[in-house]
């Protein structure tokens, strides 16, 4: 039987559920150029990072999602005890339609994943590269869509008033969003 490769990861001819467990059963990838602009926020809020969405339909129950997030500037900017210390860095998912929640369960966002931290003076602006994964299990039933986003939140030292940023306007930033559902 001849099998046919799409972009969108599916592979016609091919069986899915004979897969062992821990295989990959699809991919999806999407990138954001800051040449299209930074991607920042100020407060003290969490933004999901709308232009790194990706939509997954499972392919089989009981899946588990690797997330891979590559390409983040943890830009700083520290002007004596006092300016953007960085970043702390999630994935949110939300099923069917549902609302965004942190993938890890806790529903807030006072646990990253990752983060950038920056004490004292720097005497400039200093950018530093981001990378970040987590394996999300995510509860759904068959046919549903999973949409997971990166997103960020300030640095828990900086006040409410610093801008701080997930892809600083550095010439060449790409951020890369990975996807891929595993056999359960």
């Amino acid at each position: 039987m001849a099998m046919t490769f799409h972009p969108d990861g599916r592979i016609d001819g091919f069986n899915r559920s004979s897969m062992p467990s821990g295989s990959v059963l699809q991919t999806q990838v999407t990138t954001y150029d800051n040449a299209n602009g930074a991607i920042y926020a100020s407060g003290d809020t969490l933004t999901t990072v709308s232009q790194l969405a990706l939509s997954i339909t499972p392919t089989r129950a009981n899946s588990k999602f690797f997330l891979t997030c590559t390409g983040v500037n943890g830009h700083c900017n520290m002007g004596g005890s006092a300016g953007n210390h960085g970043c702390r860095y999630y994935f949110y998912q939300s099923v069917n339609g549902g609302s965004y929640v942190n993938v890890d369960g806790t529903g807030d966002y006072s646990n990253p994943i990752c983060s950038t931290h920056i004490n004292g003076d720097i005497g400039s602006w200093s950018d530093y590269p981001v990378n970040y994964s987590y394996l999300a299990s995510p509860s759904y039933t068959l046919g549903q869509t999973i949409v997971f986003r990166p997103a960020f939140a300030k640095d828990i030292s900086m006040g409410n008033s610093f801008t701080y940023y997930f892809l600083h306007n550095t010439n060449g930033a790409v951020a890369s969003f990975i996807v891929q559902e595993i056999a359960g």
